[in-house]
């Protein structure tokens, strides 16, 4: 017997028994009942994404006959009908017959529908529109339906999209701003994984709908939501280079980035090929992952027959296809013998989602005259060795069979992520922002350079310096009090207001390599940070004297 709870909802009426959520607690025999039914149910449904009793009532509805040019799709219980049609009676009448199908079927099962979220969305260039009806009641229409956390709007811009996932991430920057502090007591490196495991996410949903095709609008966008988070990880002025900052983190732009994640939906989910830059990227190339169960879950692998005495490889699983497609026709019985143990142990998976696996699991069970065993490798097994020595030769001979091995999606991943880079790589060398960064990081990559924030504002020019506040009228003139530009090279090396914080003056032509030099030596760096702390604490004195 289960143990009911129920849970108010707040602001409900307490008196109505409609403002409750039942909650049933199982015990232990009673949640393995639950999950041996799932298992099975799940194994036919072919579904896993929503609860298990609830598909046998949704297929239902998604298997009905529909109207031509109408579909049907659902996630959970949120359900979308598509219709196309030629003119705007005919959409009205295809739709608002879907609609009466689909309100018999709810009828039928006693599912009461929310007429208050029920809207469509028309995409279409006619101004008057159609009326679609759910029973008597006329559907609203709405200029931007959300659907699965994504909004789409009339135009399918995605303006609307961008604005609300906007919304999201600077409620997201205020949060990290509080748990921040203006002293940053939380550290950059923690800064940066919140950005990335949160609002890159955050960001990213559905990004392979509307991240394939972005417009230099919705790089902009894209930009405002990413630069509140690079300041906050820096802690550098809030006029800093966006460009830089980025260069600064290691923290790829976010359209490049959202792009790539969409390209890899695109070639390893979807199995479309891709040209980027010219180059071609072939979907048949890459491994198609299996899902579901391979066999029913009261079916198994006997263990005795996967012997097994203690990095599941491609290259190790198709040697084992071989093995079985030689051997499975022998009436006698046969034992094969492998030194990949992870092979072997996926085997035994039997939610494995290599294809190749699959294909030998099912061979064992149509085949009972074959065993499988694990044979320690390079210890002077004669069979082992004799197998080492061939596969070797194997690689040079020009007579061998040339076996195709699928490449993992990882290597797809991996493939796209290189195209992001030189994307980036390409922006970054013709970009017009940031150039004083860029003579010290000319090559942009994943890697934080971990710069304090003073040393980014002495990087970047982007400081506590009379050159930089009267650049953007903070200051009526940029001179320091000494009479001479107050830039930070001035500071560093030439101020005799600073002289306790001077390095050595370089020569015009080894200013670059100097300042590599500060960013790569702890001391120099120490020194620099300093210096940025008396300026700060010294303004006044270091700035030329304003006119009464």
């Amino acid at each position: 017997m289960g143990v009911n709870l129920l849970l108010y909802k707040e602001g409900k009426d307490q008196n109505d028994p409609k403002s409750y959520r039942p909650i049933s607690l199982l015990p232990s025999m009673g949640k393995l009942l639950e999950k041996l039914m799932t298992q099975r149910l799940t194994y036919f449904l072919k579904k896993t994404r929503q609860p298990a009793l609830w598909n046998l009532v949704a297929e239902e509805a998604l298997a009905q006959q529909y109207p031509a040019n109408t579909a049907i799709q659902a996630f959970a219980d949120d359900f979308l009908i598509i219709s196309v049609a030629e003119s705007e009676r005919k959409l009205g009448t295809a739709a608002s017959e879907a609609l009466k199908i689909f309100k018999t079927w709810s009828d039928r099962h006693g599912l009461e529908i929310s007429k208050e979220k029920t809207q469509f969305l028309l995409l279409s260039n006619l101004r008057r529109g159609t009326s679609i009806y759910w029973g008597n009641q006329r559907v609203k229409r709405t200029k931007t339906l959300k659907y699965l956390g994504v909004h789409l709007d009339s135009k399918l811009n995605w303006a609307h999209h961008l604005v609300q996932q906007g919304a999201k991430a600077l409620q997201q920057h205020r949060q990290l701003v509080k748990l921040a502090g203006c002293t940053w007591d939380i550290s950059p490196k923690l800064r940066t994984q919140l950005y990335r495991a949160v609002t890159e996410k955050t960001v990213a949903h559905g990004v392979s709908v509307w991240g394939r095709y972005i417009i230099y609008r919705m790089i902009t966008r894209l930009s405002q939501i990413q630069r509140p988070f690079l300041l906050n990880i820096t802690g550098a002025y809030r006029t800093s280079p966006t460009s830089a900052l980025q260069a600064i983190t290691g923290i790829m732009p976010l359209d490049i980035k959202l792009e790539a994640e969409a390209q890899f939906v695109q070639l390893a989910r979807l199995k479309k090929n891709l040209t980027i830059e010219g180059e071609e990227y072939n979907c048949e190339t890459y491994e198609e992952k299996a899902t579901g169960w391979s066999r029913h879950p009261a079916e198994f692998i006997d263990k005795e027959r996967v012997n097994l005495e203690e990095n599941l490889g491609a290259a190790e699983l198709i040697a084992l296809q071989e093995a079985v497609k030689y051997t499975q026709n022998h009436q006698n019985k046969v034992k094969i013998w492998s030194d990949s143990q992870s092979s072997l142990k996926a085997l035994l998976n039997q939610k494995s989602n290599s294809p190749i696996a699959r294909y030998i699991q099912d061979s064992l069970y149509n085949t009972h005259n074959i065993r499988l065993g694990w044979i320690r490798a390079h210890v002077g097994h004669l069979g082992n060795e004799k197998a080492d020595e061939l596969a070797k030769e194997s690689i040079t001979s020009t007579e061998s069979a040339v076996l195709t091995v699928p490449l993992p999606r990882s290597s797809a991943k991996q493939d796209l992520k290189q195209q992001a880079l030189a994307k980036w790589q390409r922006r970054w060398d013709d970009g017009i922002n940031g150039r004083s960064t860029y003579e010290i990081i000319k090559k942009v990559g994943l890697r934080n350079h971990n710069w304090p924030r003073q040393l980014i504002q002495f990087m970047t020019w982007h400081g506590p310096f009379p050159s930089y506040l009267f650049r953007f009228g903070k200051h009526p003139d940029n001179c320091c009090a000494c009479g001479e530009p107050g830039t930070p090279f001035h500071y560093a090396t030439k101020c005799r207001l600073t002289l306790s914080y001077h390095l050595k003056c370089p020569s015009d032509q080894h200013i670059e390599a100097w300042l590599k030099s500060i960013t790569n030596h702890r001391l120099l760096r120490n020194k620099i940070i300093d210096l940025l702390n008396f300026i700060t604490s010294q303004e006044d004195l270091l700035k030329s004297e304003q006119p009464e």
